[in-house]
């Protein structure tokens, strides 16, 4: 191996390890997200919380997004996604991290942000029903999460319930892994929602 060729493997190297430490990549199904590279994961679930909540922050300024959501930030993206607690259905998520996925756990909001360095998955088990979107750069995308093309600072929510449904929601920016998300399609367990205090 001459010396020339020494210095173009050490600069390709270099390169390779900018392009990996300074790109987050997220793809998105109907019930995994799944994480590349530098992002901040946090994720919460009953019963410590009143909601399926899972959150993630790029913590580089250049995020791609494929799968149901394609979508390309410059700059830094926020996004938390939520599903309601169903009364009659057990639902569960699941956070699996390391290249292997051999370590995998129920989340719960006390284990704080967790960084994900090189591979990490949410799996939710449906669509998210709720999520709010944070942008501070340039964005464009398109895909689950609406349309968007984004230069500066934008937030943005959006709910998609499901029909013939009952919600309890109550949601605070400031505060958001105190969300309550409910959902029931009886009457009875309705009337019972009602009863309670909302938020």
């Amino acid at each position: 191996m001459t010396a020339s060729t020494s210095l173009h493997l050490a600069y390709g190297l270099v390169a390779l390890t900018l392009l990996l430490t300074s790109t987050g990549c997220i793809w998105r199904t109907a019930d995994t997200d799944h994480f590349w590279g530098p992002i901040l994961i946090r994720a919460n679930q009953p019963p410590q919380g009143n909601a399926f909540l899972w959150e993630e922050r790029s913590v580089v300024p250049l995020v791609a997004e494929g799968g149901n959501h394609i979508g390309l930030t410059i700059g830094f993206l926020k996004r938390l996604a939520a599903n309601p607690i169903e009364i009659d259905k057990k639902a569960s998520l699941r956070w699996c991290y390391g290249l292997l996925n051999t370590s995998c756990s129920i989340p719960t909001v006390s284990d704080g942000w967790y960084w994900s360095f090189l591979y990490s998955r949410i799996t939710h088990n449906a669509s998210p029903e709720f999520y709010d979107r944070y942008v501070l750069g340039a964005s464009v995308g398109a895909g689950s999460d609406g349309y968007q093309a984004t230069l500066g600072y934008s937030a943005d929510t959006r709910q998609k319930p499901q029909d013939n449904a009952y919600y309890i929601f109550c949601y605070r920016r400031t505060n958001p892994f105190q969300t309550r998300f409910e959902l029931t399609r009886h009457t009875t367990a309705f009337i019972t929602f009602l009863d309670q205090e909302a938020c």
